[in-house]
């Protein structure tokens, strides 16, 4: 094995996603359920709203790798536009 695969098979290794992740990242629940992936990871919805709604913005947008629950975007993009 060259450097190179090996590094590329230890990356691969390091950065994969858990077992629960394998359909990707999930926003589920409410708003006060704590987000499991990304920078804010243990925040509620509702927090990182107030904190830094660009970032939820973002979340949003990335929608097709990110499932989150319709009701739950629906009160989030709600919440966006107050």
């Amino acid at each position: 094995m060259s450097k190179i695969d090996y590094h590329k098979a230890n990356f691969k290794k390091r950065y994969a996603l858990p077992k629960h992740h394998k359909k990707g990242p999930q926003i589920v629940g409410s708003m006060s359920s704590k987000v499991k992936f990304g920078k804010y990871i243990g925040y509620t919805i509702q927090r990182i709203i107030e904190n830094d709604p660009n970032y939820m913005k973002w979340l949003i947008d990335k929608c097709l790798s990110i499932q989150i629950e319709p009701h739950l975007l629906t009160q989030i993009k709600q919440k966006l536009n107050d």
